[in-house]
């Protein structure tokens, strides 16, 4: 079957499913899903290089097009110093990936509720295999600790939730898998930011060709994306090499400076589990709204032993359920993590894994409530739309609850004198309906 026979009976496919496969990426890199995002995307973003413009889709993947795009990028490689004959090589027998054209559109798929995410990568055995690696790289995790102020565990619940401690980093060809993207529509400025990227380090070692990796472009044992690798990549070991995918040293400490450059300090947490009072203003629950603790202390959060809260550590409360799941304090430790990746399921994930590898005990609020009331991308786009109608601004109906939806949902549930946390939940939609229903 040739490439193009193979991509023709998908179009009709990817027509119908066009309508509420956004929704579902959106959703998936935004909020509470099963995150495929890269280290670092969120520093690409205002970066990307300009790419051409995308051909048809009937002719997107032809042989004429392939022919165009290589040399499109080989043009705009030599522009930035990559030789012909390096992209010659690289790309040799290039071919459209089906593989990674199918992971793209199926990635929404990974939606999952956050009690459950967390559940399913914070189990017991990921922690005892945690406990494992821990002892046997102690003398490289506790130097890069020492060299970079980021604590081991973190290092390896970065580890562990990537790329599950080197066994998972990835098998296709990351030029080939970028080429693809970069032929298609949907990812296609980013692609060819990644590819720029990724020439250009190999270019400064050619002895990682072909340089494995995810579908999207991420390499190695902690999955940096290229523009992340270039800029934030070491050679911990001394080799005279960046080499993320078979040095543990490179690995562990460019990972360390990426969260270091991004303001992880040695000498607080990510953050932790909190109670809060019966009467507590939910409005106050908000990423970046930093109060010391002593001040949420004082307000009545306590932590889940019900201790009062000291020190003047700034803290923001973060409710990534709505008030009917846990509630947390983090840090700034807790955005450096989100730089990493954007995800709270992500990023409580890997905060968590690190503190039951450092023998921390389970969180103790339940998800059950707040899991049930997650909102399919579908009804998220609903919700957004029923809100706008009635003036509140949502930044549109994308399916993704950002900072505008959040505080849209704000507004509405203060004027409703509902619990003001923000959150797209069932029952909102639900009430939403209802008054829209009751209205004459």
């Amino acid at each position: 079957m040739t490439l193009l026979k193979w991509f023709a009976p998908r179009r009709a496919l990817k027509k119908r499913r066009a309508a509420s496969a956004a929704p579902f990426a959106a959703r998936a890199a935004a909020i509470l899903a099963f995150s495929l995002t890269p280290p670092a995307l969120a520093d690409s973003a205002s970066r990307r290089a300009p790419a051409p413009a995308a051909p048809a889709a009937e002719s997107r993947y032809n042989e004429e097009a392939v022919k165009t795009f290589l040399k499109e990028i080989g043009d705009q490689a030599s522009k930035k110093g990559v030789s012909r004959d390096l992209v010659n090589r690289v790309f040799k027998d290039f071919r459209p990936d089906p593989k990674v054209i199918a992971a793209d559109e199926r990635q929404a798929e990974f939606v999952l509720p956050l009690g459950r995410y967390i559940a399913t990568r914070v189990s017991e055995r990921q922690i005892a295999r945690g406990r494992e690696e821990m002892t046997r790289h102690a003398r490289l995790l506790q130097e890069t600790e020492r060299r970079y102020g980021v604590d081991r565990h973190i290092l390896l619940a970065i580890w562990g939730m990537e790329t599950n401690f080197g066994t998972h980093q990835g098998d296709y060809d990351v030029a080939h898998a970028l080429g693809t993207l970069a032929m298609g529509e949907r990812r296609r400025a980013f692609a060819y930011e990644q590819l720029l990227a990724l020439l250009a380090i190999l270019q400064e070692n050619p002895s990682l060709i072909p340089l494995r990796g995810s579908w999207a472009g991420a390499i190695g044992h902690v999955q940096f994306i290229p523009t992340s690798y270039a800029r934030y990549a070491i050679d911990a070991d001394g080799d005279g090499k960046r080499d993320l995918a078979h040095s543990l040293a490179d690995a562990f400490g460019s990972a360390a400076n990426y969260l270091a450059s991004f303001g992880w300090r040695a000498d607080r947490s990510w953050g932790f589990e909190a109670k809060l009072p019966k009467d507590f203003s939910y409005a106050l629950a908000e990423e970046r709204l930093y109060r010391p603790l002593s001040e949420w202390g004082a307000l009545g959060v306590r932590d889940m032993k019900g201790e009062p809260l000291q020190g003047e550590t700034p803290a923001s409360l973060i409710l990534p359920a709505g008030h009917l799941g846990p509630a947390f304090l983090t840090t700034k430790n807790f955005e450096a993590l989100l730089r990493y990746n954007r995800a709270y399921a992500y990023a409580l994930s890997v905060g968590h894994l690190a503190d039951r590898l450092r023998g921390g005990k389970p969180f103790a609020a339940s998800w059950e409530k707040a899991d049930k009331e997650l909102l399919p991308p579908e009804k998220l786009r609903l919700l957004q739309t029923y809100l706008s109608e009635q003036g509140f601004d949502t930044g549109g109906a994308d399916g993704m609850a950002g900072r505008k939806t959040r505080a849209a949902i704000r507004a509405y549930q203060k004027k409703r004198d509902l619990p003001q946390d923000g959150y797209p939940s069932l029952s909102l939609l639900r009430a939403i309906r209802a008054e829209k229903r009751d209205k004459p």
